[in-house]
């Protein structure tokens, strides 16, 4: 598959891809088809508090992000990238159009958490200026392993 790829704002036509990503990434947490329904439709009617991105590659969903704020806090929900095509630099470009929507609602600070494990995307949340915040016990299952909490003040950042 090209490295070639394109970020935008998803739409009812990517529930596929999605889910299919959604499926072949094992760490990640299943959401309904009904859930994602909602989401992409509140999406594009810029409903709610909430986006979902995707990355598309020769008319591929290669990753997607989602991303929900309120207030001036935002939470990074999800960030996934296909197997193949990890380290050309899509989780960053997803992260960075959360971080930009985010910041132009008003919100100050962005907040996610990751699977202890997940080295390359602490690595990748530590270059765009998250920092470790603390630690929840057991907070992932299948398998059971914490998850590092991690935030970052979007206004001290060059977004």
């Amino acid at each position: 598959m090209s490295s070639v790829y394109a970020i935008r704002v998803a739409d009812g036509g990517d529930l596929n891809g999605i889910l299919n990503l959604q499926t072949a990434c094992t760490q990640v947490v299943n959401w309904s088809e009904g859930l994602w329904r909602r989401l992409l439709q509140d999406t594009a009617d810029s409903v709610g508090q909430r986006c979902v991105w995707v990355a598309e590659a020769e008319r591929e969903v290669v990753g997607f992000s989602v991303v929900g704020g309120a207030a001036e806090f935002a939470e990074l929900e999800m960030v996934v990238v296909a197997a193949g095509v990890r380290g050309h630099g899509i989780g960053r470009a997803l992260c960075r159009d959360a971080m930009r929507w985010v910041a132009k609602q008003g919100v100050t600070v962005m907040e996610l958490e990751v699977r202890a494990s997940n080295r390359a995307a602490l690595a990748l949340y530590e270059s765009l200026g998250f920092a470790q915040q603390g630690v929840r016990r057991a907070y992932y299952h299948e398998p059971v392993e914490d998850a590092i909490l991690m935030a970052c003040v979007l206004q001290a950042r060059e977004l």
